[in-house]
């Protein structure tokens, strides 16, 4: 399988300011397709989002987590599984 670079610091940033459909493998193997963000809007009230800086990620170095749009909550995912990504306009 081919894997996209993925530099997590980009990443975040336009997770701030997008939506992001990111297609990866799942550690077991299984292809997720999610439609992901770190944008405002979209996460928890209380929410800290001094936490959004990429060495504070709580997954890890390997992992990053996002606010998943469709499931309503947060989700992880390894960065060297990323199939590819795509930002989203309509949101």
């Amino acid at each position: 399988m081919t894997y996209v670079p993925v530099n997590k610091r980009t990443l975040v940033a336009d997770l701030k300011e997008h939506v992001v459909e990111i297609i990866f493998d799942k550690v077991d193997g299984e292809r997720r397709i999610m439609k992901a963000t770190l944008m405002r809007q979209f996460l928890p009230e209380n929410f800290d989002v001094s936490l959004l800086k990429p060495e504070h990620d709580v997954a890890g170095r390997d992992s990053m987590s996002v606010w998943s749009v469709d499931d309503r909550g947060w989700r992880a995912f390894r960065i060297d599984r990323v199939v590819s990504m795509q930002l989203l306009v309509n949101y």
